[in-house]
């Protein structure tokens, strides 16, 4: 969510907000009033998660999908319209009965379907604008709602609502696994490893993998990762996760291969940058001779990075509006 979200909130609720007790937030961020002591926070990003944290707030990146029973409750919307919806169900089923649930998100965003939602279970609905965004108030009314399922299945894969690539595997993903063969061993890492599409065709594709790791900043997605290479645990390729930041708190070790598909959005905006900064970690933790094979829209330019922080790269593949590169370091 975007700080005009948050900003948004404080300017249509924030007064009432600080009076209220026993709240629970969802998609959590830290807010621009005081409200940390009442408040149990959910947020399984972990850069934000780390924002919370370091603010004072009581932060879980799953609080399950029934909540304690709480006297108000916070959502923040984001992207996603499915996740969005969960959210506020969860929400909405936690509250004491005419409990007032508080929901902001972009105008542009996630918002307005929540809008419908609340009218259409509240009846009466306070909506605050500010910021290009919106901040709704409503109460609790009538019986608990059914949940939506926060998983689902696709191609064999558990894959849940809201993480990237949640109808499947994505066309750069798929590109780029089926250029593994041959090329991954030893020691392996995964960077921004999802919920696990990657690795799995790793460990399919090359047996001579002795050790692969996963880091991801999406908790959801690294718990269904889990699940999905859950048919390889206990077998001679050790495989380990790890809720990580990559770009701020990665711990280096001496890796032999990198695979990934890099992250090049925050929200909506293009953010090339964080594709270069995982290309600077991948390039500070692989051994001399190590390999990274990654893939990146055609237009990205990363090749500037790659030249000037490995030995030797070249392009593998350059289909459908992706590319996929190798470098040796």
């Amino acid at each position: 969510m975007s700080d005009e979200t948050v900003q948004c909130l404080a300017h249509g609720f924030g007064g009432e907000i600080e009076t209220l007790e026993r709240g629970v937030m969802l998609n959590g961020a830290p807010l621009p009033f005081d409200c940390t002591r009442q408040l149990n926070a959910e947020q399984p990003f972990r850069p934000v998660f780390m924002r919370l944290e370091k603010s004072g707030y009581r932060v879980e990146p799953d609080l399950g999908d029934t909540l304690p029973e709480a006297g108000f409750a916070i959502v923040l919307a984001g992207q996603s319209r499915d996740l969005n919806q969960r959210n506020f169900i969860r929400a909405w089923n936690a509250l004491s009965p005419g409990g007032p649930i508080f929901v902001a998100g972009a105008r542009n965003g996630g918002i307005n379907p929540l809008r419908k939602l609340a009218q259409q279970l509240a009846g009466e609905v306070e909506a605050k604008p500010k910021y290009h965004a919106l901040a709704l108030r409503a109460e609790r009314r009538g019986k608990a709602l059914a949940l939506p399922p926060g998983l689902e299945n696709c191609d064999g894969f558990t894959i849940p609502v809201g993480t990237f690539s949640q109808a499947g595997p994505d066309p750069a993903s798929r590109l780029l696994a089926s250029h593994f063969s041959g090329r991954l061993s030893g020691r392996c890492a995964d960077l921004g490893a999802g919920w696990g599409y990657l690795t799995e065709g790793a460990l399919k594709a090359c047996s001579a993998i002795t050790s692969i790791d996963l880091y991801e900043a999406d908790w959801r997605a690294l718990e269904a990762a889990k699940t999905n290479l859950s048919g390889y645990a206990g077998g001679a390729t050790g495989i380990s996760f790890h809720w990580c930041d990559v770009t701020t708190e990665f711990a280096r070790k001496p890796y032999d291969c990198i695979i990934m598909n890099p992250p090049f959005h925050a929200g909506r905006e293009a953010v090339p940058a964080l594709g270069r900064a995982f290309i600077e970690t991948a390039a500070a933790t692989l051994v001399a001779g190590g390999r990274l094979i990654m893939v990146a829209n055609r237009n990205l330019p990363y090749e500037e990075r790659l030249s000037a922080l490995f030995r030797h790269y070249e392009m593998l593949a350059d289909e459908g509006g992706f590319k996929v590169l190798l470098a040796i370091r």
